[in-house]
C-alpha cells in the first residue's frame, strides 16, 4: 500500500510554477496538471573532476589512474600501480562479484503462460503499467518494441513505449502505446558517433555542441518523468497548468481519449539516464536492458575503453575501466542529472564521487540482448544480470515478388 500511496502522491504533486520567462523547451515541458521546473543550469560546460573537462585523473598513495576522451569518442585509460594498494582496495569488491549467491528463499517459480508450455492453473502476475524508456536510433528502439509486444500480447500488461517522436508511427503500428520524451535521434546519434557515452571532448565543449546536447538531455530527462505519470502521448500543445490545491474537474479527459497512466515498473536502456532516479522517487522497480555490455566485469574492459597503459593485471584493469568511463559520463552530465533530481523529483543530489557505480552497488537488474554464444555471461555477473538472446521483431510483409525475381531468389 505504501507504494500505491506514493504513486498517488506523485500523480497529485503540484511543484511551484516558475516566474522566469519560459523558452521553447520549457513550453514543451508543461505537464498535464502541473508545471515542470526549468533544470537548465545556464552554462555549457559541466563541472569537471579536474582542470580539464575531457579527462579525469585521480591519485592515491600507491597508484594513479586517468582517462581522457579521444577524437572518436573512445576513452584512453592509463593505470599506474606503484605497490599493492590498488589490489588491496579492489580485492573485497572483486571477491564479492564472484561469491556464490544463496538461492532466493520463498520465491514462487516464474509464471509461464500455457501458450508457451506452462502448466494450466498457474496464477498469472497482476497486470501492470509498464513504461519502456529508450534513447537512441531505430536499432535501439526495435528490440524494445519486440519486448513490449510480448509483455502486452502474452502477459497482458499495459505497455507504453517512451521514446523520440520520430518513432511514433513505428511504435503504434505494432499495437503499443506511444509517449514522446522529446529529442531528435538523428542529432543525438550524430553527436554520439563522436562521443558515444555523451562524454565531452574539449573540441565539443568549445564549439558549443555540448551545450546543445545537454539541453537535449534535459528535455529527455523531463520527458521520461512525464512518461511515468501522464496520460496522453506527450505531443501536441501543452495543457494549462492545474492550480495547486484547486479542485479537479472530473469532466476533463486525458488527451487522445486514453486512460490515465501511472507506471508500476520501468524498463530502460542506459542512455535514457532518468530511470534509476524516477524509480527511487516513485518506489517502483527498474530493469535495464542493453545491446552491449555495460556492467562492470573482470572478463573484458568497457566497450568504449582503450587501455593505453596499465602495469596491473588484466582483472584489475578491466574492472577499473568501467569506473573510469562512468566517471567521464558523470563529468559531462552529472550536474544536469542532479538538477533533475532536485528540481523535478525533489530528491537529494548525488555526489560525483559516489554516483559512478551506483547501479552496480544497488544490484539493479539487467538483461542483455545478445546470444550467449556470442558473448558468454562472465562468472562475476550475479543472478541479477541475464543474457537473454536477441530480441527479434517480425516485420514480414505481404509483398509477393515477380515470378522472375522469385526464381532468381530461389536459385541464389
Amino acid at each position: 500500500m505504501a507504494v500505491i500511496d506514493e504513486k498517488r502522491n506523485v500523480a497529485r504533486q503540484q511543484p511551484r510554477q516558475q516566474q522566469a520567462p519560459r523558452d521553447s523547451i520549457a513550453d514543451a515541458l508543461t505537464s498535464h496538471g502541473f508545471q515542470l521546473p526549468d533544470i537548465d543550469p545556464g552554462d555549457g560546460a559541466p563541472p569537471p573532476y579536474g582542470d580539464n573537462h575531457d579527462q579525469v585523473h585521480f591519485s592515491q598513495p600507491g597508484f594513479d589512474a586517468g582517462a581522457q576522451v579521444t577524437g572518436d569518442g573512445r576513452v584512453n585509460i592509463n593505470i599506474n600501480a606503484k605497490n599493492r594498494r590498488l589490489a588491496d582496495l579492489l580485492a573485497p569488491t572483486l571477491q564479492s562479484q564472484i561469491a556464490v549467491e544463496p538461492e532466493p528463499i520463498g520465491l514462487p517459480p516464474a509464471y509461464i503462460p500455457p501458450s508457451l508450455g506452462g502448466q494450466p492453473g498457474q496464477v498469472p502476475p497482476p497486470k501492470l503499467n509498464v513504461v519502456v524508456q529508450i534513447v537512441g536510433s531505430r536499432g535501439d528502439v526495435q528490440p524494445f518494441v519486440a519486448l513490449g509486444k510480448v509483455l502486452k500480447d502474452t502477459y497482458g500488461h499495459r505497455v507504453r513505449i517512451a521514446t523520440h517522436p520520430t518513432f511514433q508511427s513505428f511504435v503504434e503500428e505494432n499495437g503499443l502505446e506511444f509517449f514522446s520524451i522529446g529529442g531528435d535521434p538523428a542529432e543525438l546519434m550524430a553527436f554520439m558517433v563522436k562521443h558515444p557515452g555523451l562524454m565531452p571532448g574539449f573540441d565539443a565543449i568549445t564549439s558549443g555542441e555540448v551545450s546543445k546536447r545537454r539541453k537535449g538531455i534535459q528535455e529527455i530527462l523531463l520527458g521520461c518523468w512525464r512518461s511515468c505519470i501522464e496520460g496522453g502521448d506527450g505531443l501536441g500543445p501543452p495543457p494549462q497548468p492545474h492550480a495547486k490545491n484547486a479542485p479537479l474537474d472530473a469532466s476533463l479527459q486525458v488527451p487522445g481519449g486514453r486512460e490515465p497512466f501511472v507506471a508500476d515498473a520501468i524498463i530502460a536502456n542506459p542512455p535514457s539516464f532518468a530511470h534509476i532516479h524516477i524509480a527511487e522517487k516513485m518506489g517502483i522497480p527498474v530493469h535495464l536492458m542493453f545491446t552491449m555490455p555495460w556492467s562492470p566485469t573482470r572478463a573484458f574492459p568497457h566497450p568504449l575503453a582503450n587501455i593505453q597503459s596499465s602495469n596491473t593485471d588484466d582483472v584489475m584493469t578491466n574492472y577499473m575501466s568501467y569506473t573510469l568511463v562512468e566517471m567521464m559520463t558523470w563529468q559531462g552530465l552529472g550536474d544536469v542529472i542532479n538538477r533533475f533530481r532536485e528540481k523535478a523529483l525533489d530528491l537529494s543530489p548525488l555526489s560525483l564521487i559516489w554516483a559512478p557505480g551506483l547501479l552496480s552497488r544497488l544490484k539493479v537488474s539487467w538483461t542483455y540482448c545478445w546470444s550467449p554464444a556470442l558473448i558468454p555471461k562472465p562468472n562475476d555477473w550475479g543472478r541479477h544480470i541475464d543474457i537473454a538472446g536477441f530480441f527479434f521483431l517480425n516485420l514480414a510483409s505481404s509483398f509477393t515478388p515477380d515470378p522472375e525475381l522469385d526464381v532468381f531468389l530461389r536459385d541464389v
